[in-house]
């Protein structure tokens, strides 16, 4: 288990989540770079 959904399980919002839907939103909120100028989405 990553520090990132370590950290989340412990959060009240995610207590009621497996750890599946757990990592899935880890997985989600992954920083991402993007070059300046280019569509954010």
């Amino acid at each position: 288990m990553s520090d990132k959904v370590r950290f989340l399980s412990r959060l009240n919002l995610f207590e009621s989540m497996g750890c599946e839907e757990v990592e899935a939103i880890a997985r989600e909120l992954t920083m991402r770079h993007c070059r300046r100028g280019a569509p954010g989405f």
